[in-house]
């Protein structure tokens, strides 16, 4: 049984009334139903649970979780908010209110409720230098974000699982610092500690593409990628750039058509499709992948580079390496690195 109201201060016993276990069992259905993301349902359960128990700040915060999965952000601010502070839920609720603030587009209040979160809860050390990391990497502060994903390993408790994503995003971080020495060291890391992770598979695989180096082992990592994940357009696409890159143009048209079936609108699989197509003399079909990429809002410097095909085609193989891409690797790979 779960201890009511708050573990710091449990009271003498752990149901004290009928009441008080009826919110038990409606915590437990709340918590299966959330699991099954029956959120509506959840709610409704959890509601109950706050009726009978106001106490209960357990329940607190799993309203504010349901509340937030379900994209009703504000309420979800104002449920973590209902944790009091000196309850073992506080800082567990001011963290989940710091990524809600950061999904706002309220970065500066999240870290403040991260620092505010850090004195009462020193133990959750890990858990807010993570998420102060992943404010930062939304912010584009990488070497801000790199610094926090250190003070997270430094400090993750003995036998913490799933450290493989903190050395993930900390990779990205140096990736995009052009720091790709300790970068790759860390996605290898990654990688130690969960073989065959099909997003930091495809991060590495793809950066070694873009710089035109360990092709090979690119291409074989990135056939392991997209055999554990078959629908990840992100992922095919990675796998036809590398066939590309080896010269095997059929091969990265067959993925890159794949890739285009899955994610239609994105700039850089068209673009992609396009190299592939003028490789092979389809060039009427080439140069309309390349105008399909500029409707989808590219980045300026893919723009620049989208016209000058158009009006020039691609240069022959051997005048440039055909690794090129103007997108880096880290706006290409889909981070899927939260715990």
């Amino acid at each position: 049984n779960r201890v009511v109201g708050d573990r710091k201060t449990p009271p003498a016993r752990l149901i004290a009334n009928a009441q008080q276990g009826i919110a038990e069992i409606f915590f437990s259905t709340a918590s299966i139903l959330h699991n099954e993301n029956l959120n509506e349902e959840a709610i409704i359960y959890i509601q109950q649970v706050l009726y009978l128990n106001p106490d209960f700040n357990a329940a607190k915060l799993m309203r504010g979780t349901i509340l937030e999965d379900g994209g009703r952000l504000q309420e979800a601010l104002a449920a973590y908010d209902a944790v009091p502070t000196g309850s073992v839920y506080y800082g567990r609720a001011q963290i989940r209110k710091a990524y809600v603030l950061n999904n706002l587009d309220e970065a500066d209040k999240a870290l403040s409720v991260l620092n505010a979160a850090a004195k009462e809860a020193p133990e959750l050390q890990y858990q807010i230098q993570l998420t102060r990391g992943d404010i930062h990497m939304r912010q584009k502060k990488y070497a801000d974000a790199a610094d926090s994903y250190t003070k997270a390993l430094e400090s993750a408790p003995a036998g913490k699982q799933n450290l493989w994503a903190v050395y993930y995003a900390r990779g990205i971080s140096l990736e995009r610092q052009e720091k790709w020495e300790s970068a790759e060291k860390d996605l290898l890391k990654a990688l130690e500690l969960e073989p065959e992770q099909p997003d930091v598979m495809n991060y590495l695989a793809y950066t070694w593409i873009t710089k035109n180096q360990r092709l090979d082992e690119a291409k074989d990592m990135l056939h392991k990628a997209v055999a554990a994940r078959p629908n990840d357009a992100h992922i095919i696409d990675s796998m036809g750039w590398s066939l590309y890159a080896l010269g095997d143009y059929d091969g990265a048209v067959t993925y890159l058509e794949r890739a285009i079936e899955l994610m239609p609108v994105d700039p850089t699989v068209n673009d992609h499709l396009g190299d592939a197509y003028w490789r092979l003399g389809r060039k009427n079909e080439a140069r309309f992948q390349w105008r399909r990429a500029l409707l989808f809002n590219p980045e300026a410097e893919q723009v620049e580079e989208l016209n000058k095909k158009l009006a020039d085609g691609l240069p022959e193989v051997g005048d440039q390496s055909v690794a090129t891409d103007e997108e880096t690797p880290s706006q290409h790979a889909e981070a899927h690195k939260q715990q």
